[in-house]
């Protein structure tokens, strides 16, 4: 159930990176291949320490920070990695993760892993990021072709003129319009309509 509540309040693969006084620490999550379990780890690429958590284990510190669902409890878990509202400081083997600030922060200790768990975790964390890294960078690659592709469209596209009839085009060029017998001057095309003027009836 651990590892099942983690994975669908989307905790089980966090990461942040924090300062402290001593260098800067990585901090992760994760859950057991084989096994109902949740971990939260700390790292300074050397050593490793973490917290393995069951079901029961989650339980308890969610009543010791006084949240009323698991839902919440892992929420807040999950908001401070991805705000960097992490810290992490060390009593002897025993590291304390912080998650939040003030009243409402919450507290884990950690505890130095073994070098069977300090290389498996390394591993893991080290193959997850790079995986991550990948991922991001093809889909980096395939936007900048995507916008190389559009701008290019985008450029054949106004560079094709469409020629429309301009009567006044010659007005423009300065040349020299000829004005025809019998045609109209601003509209060549047509004949001049000679007005009528009647029947005269003063003629003898």
């Amino acid at each position: 159930m651990a590892k099942q509540m983690a994975v669908e309040s989307g905790v089980d693969k966090l990461h942040a990176t924090v300062e402290t006084g001593s260098g800067k620490i990585l901090c992760f999550t994760s859950c057991a291949k084989h096994g109902d379990t949740w971990t939260l780890h700390a790292t300074d690429g050397i050593d490793v320490w973490r917290l393995e958590l069951d079901k029961s284990e989650l339980e308890s510190y969610r009543d010791l920070s006084n949240i009323n669902s698991m839902t919440a409890f892992l929420n807040k878990i999950k908001s401070a990695f991805e705000s960097c509202d992490l810290s992490v400081s060390w009593q002897g083997h025993t590291a304390t993760m912080t998650a939040g600030k003030g009243a409402s922060a919450m507290n884990f200790d950690l505890y130095e892993a073994s070098a069977s768990k300090r290389k498996t975790d390394l591993q893991s964390v080290l193959m997850r990021l790079a995986d991550q890294a990948t991922i991001l960078q093809t889909e980096l690659k395939k936007t900048q072709d995507d916008l190389e592709s559009a701008n290019k469209q985008r450029s054949a596209g106004s560079s094709t003129t469409t020629q429309f009839y301009d009567p006044l085009a010659t007005h423009k060029t300065g040349q020299k319009v000829v004005k025809k017998k019998g045609r109209s001057l601003l509209n060549p095309e047509s004949k001049r309509v000679k007005v009528a003027k009647g029947v005269n009836f003063d003629e003898d």
